[in-house]
């Protein structure tokens, strides 16, 4: 009886070298089409990071005992602690001054009487958990994508809006 050499099992060079390929253009569609996201996907994006930033402050703000304040400047929004004289700038990496990159905008509508307060943040996030009352809006070209404060005191998206 003559032996036949055993067949290993495995991949072929060739095998190994076509899937690696594959796999390198489907992650180079994967990395062009994440970064030539529309401005409807930039806006959603841009809504949800200013949502948790801002329910994370005033988490924080419950958690310390501290009033809270975001400032939404044109193009951006900033984050304030209350010192007891003044609202100072928040200095952690987390909570630097954001700004939104064009065509971006950030609406805001505010209470009358709140309207008037210069040296206030438009939203005022208390110890006691309470939040300031106002609705805002991210806003691309045609696309609005309004924020607004719940009945539990977080700032939620607003798609009935």
């Amino acid at each position: 009886m003559i032996a036949r050499p055993s067949r290993q099992a495995g991949f072929t060079l060739l095998e190994v070298l076509v899937v690696a390929i594959i796999m390198a253009v489907l992650a180079g569609v994967m990395l062009l089409s994440s970064s030539l996201a529309g401005p409807a996907a930039k806006a959603a994006d841009a809504r949800r990071l200013l949502i948790h930033l801002v329910n994370q402050h005033c988490e924080e703000s419950v958690l310390l005992g501290r009033e809270g304040g975001v400032r939404l400047v044109e193009g951006g929004y900033e984050f304030y602690w209350w010192d007891g004289e003044a609202w100072v700038p928040r200095d952690e990496k987390l909570f630097r001054p954001r700004a939104l990159k064009p065509p971006l905008t950030l609406e805001l509508s505010l209470p009358q009487a709140r309207s008037e307060l210069a040296d206030v943040p438009e939203v005022v996030c208390d110890s006691a958990g309470e939040i300031s009352e106002f609705n805002a809006a991210i806003v691309a070209d045609a696309i609005r994508l309004p924020v607004t404060t719940d009945d539990r005191g977080r700032l939620v998206a607003d798609d009935a809006g």
